[in-house]
């Protein structure tokens, strides 16, 4: 179970970051301006999504952190610890699903931006 714990503290961690990153990019096409009038209440949404995968990925990891140390002092039982285990399973697949289509959709976003750019899509 331990090495399984690792991949998920791993995908939690790599989804913070890529979050954090794609949430700059956000940032700065509205610094940039880049982002035109019809695209804020778009953008906003975006936001509101980053924020939420953010929480997620956060309570995941804390929640995984807590889990660890009650299983380091041997406190679970067995039902318990599979319990969580399954828990955490559930809620790591239903997170990198729906932080998959978000992304993919935040990638189309950013793509229809920059053909738009380009001059090669026309408002």
């Amino acid at each position: 179970m331990r090495i399984v714990q690792q991949l998920w503290r791993n995908e939690l961690a790599s989804i913070a970051q890529e979050n954090d990153f794609m949430l700059q990019l956000l940032a700065n096409l509205q610094t940039e301006h880049l982002l035109q009038t019809r695209y804020e209440e778009q953008a906003g949404n975006f936001f509101n999504h980053f924020q939420y995968f953010s929480a997620v990925a956060k309570h995941l990891q804390n929640e995984l952190s807590a889990f660890e140390n009650q299983r380091a002092e041997r406190e679970n039982s067995q039902p318990t610890a599979l319990h969580r285990y399954d828990y955490f399973r559930e809620e790591m697949d239903r997170l990198e699903n729906k932080y998959s289509s978000f992304k993919n959709n935040f990638k189309s976003f950013l793509n229809y931006l920059a053909l738009q750019s380009a001059g090669f899509v026309h408002s």
